[in-house]
């Protein structure tokens, strides 16, 4: 054992910190301390450990992390690295540790367990992967450590997303337990490729633990030449700068043209990509549940008969074909559009494991905040769980806990504050979702606490007529993020969202909320809500390169942003691979493959959202294939409380057109002061009528009525005033088209 520290310790001088040495030396006087290459060290055929089910103390570096565990080494090379599988602490990489857990086995995968004590000694060491060849990655030896081959070219594809590595030594398998932006292909040549050596299935398996640890001339490396709006701690605006990517961070920003590398140019302006921090992806396939009439609280809506028949709507598409079997394509239609609006991560699911990959796997399309490296759990009934659950969740090392909270103005809705304040549940990992009735003293405990609020304000004015004062959560120093919530009450895009409370911050607070402001509601505030500000949010280097092009003047850069419509929206990266752009500029990314043709506001568009993922279910089907199949569904299933949503509402020609025999209507601007223009389909000759109602029903003004009119698109205008020309109050208001037996209801937002 002398010998074999001695050993470890020499090496350490050469590969690792100090501060590690001095650990491994106190190390040797403690009793029971061990190297963790005694543990690992066996000359058993099974790999088991000679301490299995024995206590131990180990201290180390962190050399790859999982949301269920980590992997340490207490000096490179062969042995001396484990797994600790736990779920009550989260170290990062780099990270120097000491813990106390039980040795075990699964499947023969050595590992720890049980973990009784913890601590974190230092953070930011260097950790360095062992060089080997592909043929020597069979052995026991190897388990947990982090390695690194060179010079190896992807010889096959397995099942489970695996795939085969061959240096000319003999090959080794890859895993994708952790997500990457690389979709390995036959005959890819990769310079260098690192990981953890991992043991499953009777396999050693290499798992990348990023993107960065694949270098080849085909991960893209390219900048973004143009003007940027950072969003940093001072908010610099810098012009004529180049943004260089490469894989799915960004490497720096520059001055001059990076040398090696194409530039493109984009002739708007660089944002980060915007945050939909609260949102229910697969309902977004439906349009507005016209209940018309307010409510005091959620509990009231969701236990009328209409709701009841909406979720039968709802369940009955995603079923369409067998259980769940639209759930995929419901995830990718939501995300879609929110990618066109230059939205780059979305909140809605927790969505760790394989089951979740066909959309929630880095590169399916926009990044899913609950998807580990993120560390926030979301609940959208979370008094439904009981205080010790909560408690127990709180022991482990969460960042966020994102709870709908308070939806509604009843006291009971109140009352959900303080319930979850008593459990002991409010601290800086809280973000509540809604806190419609808070007041002073609620904002204050917030501040207090360092909790996080993030605001729906289109979807609580739809339900209840209120919504969060947003002025007293700012002015208690609370930080507040922006985001639509799902499409049967909020607003389809983080886009329209700014719009929505832009006007019902001009209307009742006199326009106390500035552009700047609701962008930071949308960007690092956002990312501060969902505890992903150190990668998400702004524009820096080491950032992942998630980054949105909009239409404007670096003069006004969050003016034009709120103006902003999805068709402004001139290119959307989404971890370092364009996704949504114009045509013009989609065409300069020579590595993008498989893009399609789409009309978005009246403007080509391309969308790339097929990749050739050989392990994940689903991942090359084309966009126009998921909208037809959702239609279809949609179709098949009755009732049909609610409109199918394509992905635009607002404009005659969507990413699926309208077919001949829909009747369609769309309001635009909405919100909007003082009128709207309103295009309508009328399919047949039918006698057609187009009425605007309030929430409560009433009838408000009869702008239409024809008895055979000629089929084809028509357009009104609706001044915001009722039948008698008075002008009616801010609110929303539906627009209910009226073809024969058939009918559509678009609701528009009137914010003075």
């Amino acid at each position: 054992m002398r010998q074999r520290l001695q050993a470890a310790t020499a090496s350490a001088r050469r590969q690792y910190p100090a501060v590690l040495l001095l650990g491994l030396m106190v190390l040797v006087g403690t009793a029971h301390a061990l190297p963790i290459y005694d543990i690992q060290y066996t000359t058993d055929p099974s790999g088991d450990s000679p301490y299995a089910g024995q206590v131990v103390t180990i201290t180390g570096v962190v050399t790859g992390s999982a949301y269920n565990g980590y992997f340490v080494a207490d000096a490179p090379g062969p042995w001396n690295a484990i797994f600790v599988y736990t779920y009550d602490s989260g170290p990062d990489v780099g990270d120097e540790v000491q813990l106390t857990g039980t040795v075990a086995e699964y499947y023969n995968l050595t590992e720890i367990t049980d973990v009784t004590a913890y601590q974190l000694l230092s953070s930011d060491n260097p950790v360095v992967p062992e060089l080997v060849t592909t043929g020597t990655l069979s052995q026991e030896m190897y388990e947990c450590v982090l390695v690194s081959v060179e010079n190896v070219s992807v010889v096959s594809l397995e099942s489970y997303g695996e795939w085969i590595v061959d240096d000319g030594s003999g090959g080794v398998y890859c895993d994708d337990w952790a997500d990457y932006m690389y979709f390995p292909a036959v005959g890819d040549d990769l310079a260098s490729l690192t990981g953890i050596l991992q043991y499953n299935f009777g396999l050693f398996k290499l798992a990348p633990r990023s993107t960065g640890d694949i270098v080849a001339e085909l991960i893209p490396h390219y900048a973004l030449y143009g003007d940027v709006v950072t969003m940093n701690d001072s908010r610099d605006i810098l012009l004529d700068v180049y943004v260089e990517i490469l894989g799915d961070r960004i490497v720096d920003i520059h001055t001059t043209a990076p040398v090696g590398i194409p530039s493109v140019a984009v002739p708007g302006l660089i944002f980060p990509g915007l945050i939909d921090s609260h949102n229910h992806p697969p309902y977004n396939v439906l349009d507005l549940i016209p209940f018309g009439t307010f409510f005091g609280e959620r509990s009231d809506w969701q236990g009328t008969p209409l709701y009841d028949e909406f979720r039968d709507q709802y369940y009955g598409i995603q079923d369409y074909g067998g259980a769940d079997a639209m759930a995929n394509n419901m995830f990718k239609l939501a995300e879609v559009r929110a990618l066109c609006a230059g939205t780059t991560m979305m909140q809605g699911r927790n969505c760790n494991g394989h089951y979740n990959d066909p959309f929630a796997h880095q590169g399916m399309v926009i990044t899913n905040a609950e998807r580990f490296p993120s560390r926030c759990y979301s609940s959208t009934f979370p008094l439904n769980d009981s205080q010790s659950w909560w408690q127990n969740l709180a022991a482990e090392p969460w960042d966020r806990f994102l709870v709908h909270l308070s939806e509604g103005i009843t006291a009971g809705a109140l009352n959900e504050f303080y319930t979850w304040q008593g459990w002991g549940m409010l601290d800086e990992r809280t973000s509540v979702i809604h806190g419609v009735p808070y007041t002073a003293p609620e904002w204050t405990a917030m501040a207090t606490a360092g909790a996080s609020l993030i605001w729906s304000p289109a979807s609580n004015m739809t339900l209840y007529n209120a919504t969060a004062d947003i002025p007293g959560a700012l002015a208690a120093g609370v930080n507040v993020s922006l985001a639509p919530d799902w499409t049967e009450s909020g607003t389809l895009n983080v886009l329209q969202e700014m719009k929505f409370a832009n006007e019902l911050s001009i209307d009742q607070w006199g326009g106390l909320l500035t552009p700047l402001q609701l962008t930071e509601f949308v960007t690092r505030n956002a990312a501060d809500a969902l505890g992903v500000e150190d990668r998400v949010g702004r524009i820096a280097a080491g950032y992942q390169a998630d980054v949105a092009v909009f239409l404007g003047d670096p003069g006004t850069p969050y003016d034009d942003l709120l103006a902003a419509e999805s068709k402004d929206v001139l290119l959307t990266v989404v971890s370092g691979r364009p996704m949504y752009g114009d045509p013009a500029l989609m065409a300069q990314f020579d590595f993008l493959t498989d893009l399609e043709d789409v009309t978005v506001g009246g403007q080509p568009k391309q969308v790339g959202i097929q990749v050739a993922a050989h392990g994940i279910e689903e991942s090359d089907k084309p966009l126009l294939q998921i909208i037809a199949e959702l239609q279809a569904a949609y179709d098949a299933t009755f009732p049909q409380i609610c409109d199918f949503l394509s992905i635009e509402r607002d404009v005659e020609d969507a990413v699926l057109p309208a077919r001949l025999d829909d009747v369609a209507v769309h309001n635009y601007p909405d919100p909007f002061n003082p009128a709207t223009t309103i295009r309508y389909h009328v399919p047949t000759g039918e006698p057609t009528s187009l009425r605007i109602y309030d929430l409560s029903g009433r009838l408000v003004h009869t702008l239409v009525d024809m008895d055979e009119p000629e089929t084809g698109w028509y357009e009104t205008t609706w001044n915001g005033r009722d039948e008698a020309g008075r002008k009616v109050a801010s609110g929303v208001y539906f627009a209910h088209l009226s073809v024969g037996s058939s009918t559509r209801t678009d609701r528009m937002a009137l914010m003075k």
